[in-house]
């Protein structure tokens, strides 16, 4: 020994107050997120749960005004209507009208096949009778009844499963994820772009009945690019600027499958809700925004409206 001091082990650094104080916000933020997302995917399984019900009953019956078509009245009318308006991919084909019989690309509104490679789907010159909506939209349902397998002799056992399915794959369904994502502010937006994507496949094998098999159904839009938007509710009526690096998502991720014991044959459990809005002003900075008039908003014309009861109004 020398006698030399030995300095005494300070120990962990202490994080300065502030750093602190940021991590534990971004904490409560991260778990608000997940109970808010826990909030709507219970709201939207509520809704989903009324909605089968209802259907099990006859026409003059229901509460809700849905009306369906066909021999079964299992294709909700509302998915015939916006067939040729929405994007759809069934079993990993895409389907989306463009009227045009020498369109080329997805993009421009032809149907597509799935890549021999298994990558993204692949064009194909769509069909002369494309320029038809009407006739778009009875292939494309028969695309939604062949997965479904809602054909044949199973067409009378799967009924409620086509129009829960086919009401779902259209603005109704759409509708039913605005509602579920009520207290949300609501906007009308001014340029850019707007998609939505409607995708039905099958999981786990099989037809159906098949232990572990059943269906995803997923409904996603989409706006971007857009530079001004208005707030319902706001004091001004006058849009306000904001980045085109805005974006607005609103979306759901639903699992149908058969269930014999319950009263509808059909069983529903919601995967996920999804609704982001990241709002910048032309510098890029985050805007704050007020709770608007709520009930499905953020779609600004993305077909995010309430959803009508037939009876008891």
């Amino acid at each position: 020994m020398t006698g030399e001091s030995v300095e005494p082990d300070a120990g962990p650094e202490t994080p300065p107050p502030a750093a602190t104080a940021e991590a534990a916000a971004a904490a409560e933020a991260a778990a608000a997120a997940a109970e808010e997302r826990t909030r709507r995917m219970a709201a939207l399984a509520a809704l989903l749960e009324e909605e089968l019900e209802d259907l099990t009953h006859p026409p003059d019956e229901r509460r809700f005004n849905d009306q369906f078509e066909g021999p079964h009245k299992d294709l909700c009318q509302q998915f015939l209507v916006d067939a040729h308006r929405a994007h759809y991919r069934v079993e990993e084909v895409d389907w989306c009208f463009s009227g045009d019989p020498t369109a080329s690309s997805p993009s421009s509104g032809s149907r597509s096949s799935p890549s021999p490679s298994g990558g993204s789907p692949a064009s194909a010159v769509a069909r002369e009778e494309d320029e038809i909506p009407t006739a778009f939209a009875a292939r494309l349902a028969i695309a939604v009844r062949q997965c479904l397998g809602a054909g044949g002799e199973e067409a009378g056992r799967r009924c409620v499963l086509m129009r829960l399915g086919t009401m779902l794959l259209s603005q109704a369904g759409m509708a039913l994820v605005g509602m579920a994502c009520q207290g949300a502010p609501q906007l009308a937006l001014s340029g850019g772009d707007r998609a939505i994507l409607y995708e039905l496949r099958c999981r786990g094998g099989g037809d159906g009945d098949t232990p572990g098999c059943f269906w995803e159904v997923r409904i996603n839009f989409l706006a971007t690019g857009f530079t001004e938007y208005l707030e319902a509710g706001a004091y001004s009526e006058a849009p306000s600027p904001c980045s085109p690096e805005s974006l607005v998502e609103r979306g759901c991720s639903v699992r149908l499958s058969l269930e014999p014991g319950l009263p509808s044959g059909v069983a529903i459990q919601v995967l996920d809700v999804v609704d982001t809005m990241v709002l910048l002003d032309r510098e890029g900075r985050p805007l704050e925004l007020g709770v608007g008039g709520g009930g499905g908003g953020g779609g600004g014309g993305g077909g995010c409206g309430s959803r009508a009861s037939s009876k008891g109004q």
